[in-house]
């Protein structure tokens, strides 16, 4: 869908991967929980999860490699999650 086709680009640009799947889990009525899955150039397949509060404070819960011996912890990347929040928020 072209409305969240800038998803897809913020993935690419802070996240260096192509974006395969993005899920919106309601909580309540304030929170909201983003799980995004990506592949990077090395095929590697990437989870990254956040939830955004209505007074868009960002919450970093993981972000992850699934690889063949399990999960991998990575590091949150701010810059993503400030560029994601303030697009949904404002989109």
């Amino acid at each position: 869908m072209r409305k969240y086709g800038e998803v897809a680009k913020l993935t690419d640009e802070f996240l260096h991967g192509t974006l395969t799947k993005m899920d919106f889990e309601y909580e309540n009525d304030k929170d909201v929980v983003v799980s995004i899955s990506y592949e990077d150039t090395h095929n590697s397949r990437l989870d990254y999860r956040l939830r955004i509060n209505e007074m868009t404070s960002v919450d970093f819960l993981s972000h992850k490699c699934r690889d063949s011996y399990g999960r991998i912890a990575l590091n949150r990347d701010a810059a993503f999650e400030r560029a994601l929040t303030d697009y949904l928020v404002n989109a």
